[in-house]
């Protein structure tokens, strides 16, 4: 059992990473149970500690917005309103349109929207986009 298992444990943690093409392992800790039987008759071998699936999931998540913002904030993007090309960390991208805009540029808008009173318009600058 252990060898299966330490087989599992090494395919996911060594080969898995390449296939969603991750560069750094997101820590998931599992924790096994190996006494020989619980009080109700089940062999405790074949049961798992996992949290839950949806604690899992937003831990991906995460991961994969920080990793994004990153990514994100090492570019250089031109901006949808002056075409000036800009690092990311002086722009902004809106989701889930993937719009950039510079920070220069965004300020001066949403002045003029909020001073015309259209502060639930706020959103997107582009033509008939809705993120907000």
């Amino acid at each position: 059992g252990d060898v299966i298992l330490f087989r599992w444990q090494q395919l996911l943690s060594d080969d898995s990473l390449s296939l969603v093409n991750m560069d750094v392992a997101c820590d998931v800790a599992i924790t096994l149970s190996f006494s020989r039987s619980m009080g109700d008759g089940v062999d405790s071998r074949t049961m798992q500690d996992v949290s839950s699936t949806s604690a899992l999931y937003r831990c991906l998540v995460d991961y994969d917005e920080k990793e994004e913002h990153v990514k994100f904030q090492a570019g250089y993007y031109d901006c949808g309103v002056c075409f000036t090309s800009r690092p990311g960390s002086e722009c902004l991208q809106f989701t889930p349109c993937k719009h950039v805009y510079c920070h220069d540029c965004l300020r001066s808008y949403f002045e003029v929207q909020i001073k015309d009173g259209a502060v639930r318009a706020l959103c997107c600058p582009t033509v008939d986009c809705e993120s907000q």
